[in-house]
């Protein structure tokens, strides 16, 4: 029977990175759904009184439908990641089948060392949906707001997607500098 292979460097520091910046994770992509949720509350709002609905108002309103309910599922899983890490659950489980009686409960538990291997994969994988969930509600909220401009003109909405697309490359070039500046 063979080892089972160990993950190669590379890996393993994203996981350390994952792990200690989580709780800057939590928060910001709470920030990020909840400004989403809002963002798409007042839009579509505004966009259900507009009659006759032309196909541009039909885009923007489907796709705002849409992202809301993916934002408030990631809204949601960031609380439950978020409290799961602070409530500690295996010590209150613990804590409460012994004050239920129950004989020697812990020897029925995973070991601390696979308990933390574990909840880190569980933390990895948890954010990793986060991050897939808010990058389909961006997607979508960015292709709602570009259809209800298209609805008053057409280049407005042109005018968005290459401003989309400049922001884009700053971030990337301001992230690009950010890790490769030699350390001081």
């Amino acid at each position: 029977m063979s080892q089972p292979q160990q993950p190669e460097p590379s890996l393993r520091a994203l996981a350390n990175l994952v792990q200690r910046a989580a709780p800057w994770l939590l928060a910001l992509g709470s920030w990020i759904f909840g400004g989403l949720i809002a963002f798409n509350l007042i839009v579509l709002t505004a966009m259900v009184n507009i009659r006759p609905p032309d196909t541009p108002i039909l885009i923007a309103m489907t796709a705002f439908a849409c992202a809301l309910p993916l934002n408030l599922t990631g809204l949601v899983l960031l609380r439950v990641i978020q409290d799961m890490r602070e409530i500690g659950l295996h010590d209150l489980s613990v804590q409460a089948f012994q004050e239920a009686g129950f004989p020697a409960i812990e020897a029925h538990l995973r070991g601390p060392a696979e308990r933390q291997a574990r909840n880190e994969r569980g933390l990895r994988l948890s954010l990793a949906y986060c991050f897939a969930i808010a990058a389909i509600t961006i997607c979508l909220t960015s292709i709602g707001f570009a259809a209800a401009l298209w609805h008053v003109e057409w280049w407005i909405s042109a005018a968005l997607g290459g401003a989309v697309v400049l922001c884009a490359a700053v971030v990337a070039l301001v992230a690009a500098h950010f890790v490769a500046a030699p350390p001081e």
